[in-house]
């Protein structure tokens, strides 16, 4: 269930990631320049982030419910993005993703690193083989999708996310259930 977690979570991030790089370039017809802007901004929130809001949820709470939290405010930060129209404001959503992705990733290797006491190379390595097929399975799909509607990676991704949801709070009782 943690696998089918990564998978889907990795396909969302992925999915969202790709189609937000094309929209700005062909749907608001942003220099390529905007991309690398938007990127650096996103890279200090990652940092800001990571050594603030992350730090406090590694050492503060139970983080196999953070990480549904986390699912939650991804998949409502979405569903916003979906229903937006200015341009403006779909920016800045998109950054509060962004930011939300960065505090994503060190919270469920977090969680790995709990599951992976006694056996470190095969479920770390597990990880990253599903990892690395979300990230293929979301580009090569986005990338098709996009080609019908500009928004249904976007669409992916939230259905990616509300997955996630569901297979965290089923992570979670396994988890309970185990000890």
């Amino acid at each position: 269930v943690f696998f089918m977690m990564v998978f889907f979570s990795t396909l969302s991030i992925t999915s969202h990631e790709q189609a937000f790089n094309f929209l700005l370039k062909d749907q608001f017809n942003f220099p390529p320049s905007y991309n690398g802007v938007i990127k650096a901004l996103v890279g200090l929130m990652a940092l800001l982030a990571n050594s603030t809001i992350c730090l406090w949820i590694l050492k503060k709470t139970d983080i196999q419910k953070s990480i549904i939290v986390i699912f939650i405010v991804l998949f409502i930060s979405m569903a916003i993005l979906l229903i937006v129209s200015d341009v403006s404001i779909f920016l800045v959503q998109n950054l509060l993703i962004f930011g939300l992705i960065a505090i994503y990733l060190p919270v469920i290797q977090s969680i790995l690193a709990k599951m992976s006491k006694d056996d470190d190379g095969i479920i770390i390595g597990m990880f990253n083989s599903i990892k690395s097929l979300g990230m293929v399975v979301g580009a090569l799909f986005s990338g098709f999708i996009y080609a019908i509607n500009p928004f249904l990676p976007f669409v992916v991704a939230l259905i990616g996310f509300l997955v996630s949801i569901f297979l965290g709070i089923f992570n979670y009782k396994q988890t309970i259930k185990a000890k």
